[in-house]
């Protein structure tokens, strides 16, 4: 018997290999950051993997290098779920995205519709 899961995403996550910055809000604990590299992005979401550990529900500021602009695109996000892997690369994490900028938000949408 298979058993349908149906998807809670409400936008196509595409899959891409930009460079990104994930930093806790101040206030949410200690300020760490950490680099990292998409794995796939949506207008509402993203996933990365991370060398460290960030705690489920921590919000966080993602920025993501999209090329396109001289500056990064800032976005507030929380971590939505985590995937171990094997020892030493790290761990997959899924972000929800909240909040940005009007702008952030256009040239994030505009980047995706260039992705295939």
């Amino acid at each position: 018997m298979s058993v349908a899961i149906k998807e809670k995403r409400k936008h196509e996550r595409k899959r891409v290999n930009i460079p990104a910055s994930i930093k806790k809000l101040s206030g949410q604990g200690p300020a760490v950051g950490e680099s990292s590299v998409t794995r796939d992005l949506s207008e509402g979401g993203a996933s990365f993997v991370v060398s460290g550990f960030i705690p489920l529900s921590q919000r966080v500021v993602v920025e993501l290098g999209l090329g396109s602009s001289s500056k990064p695109v800032k976005l507030i996000a929380k971590m939505a779920w985590v995937k171990r892997r094997e020892a030493g690369k790290g761990n997959e994490m899924g972000f929800q995205f909240l909040d940005s900028s009007r702008e952030d938000k256009k040239l994030l949408g505009d980047y995706i519709d260039t992705v295939k």
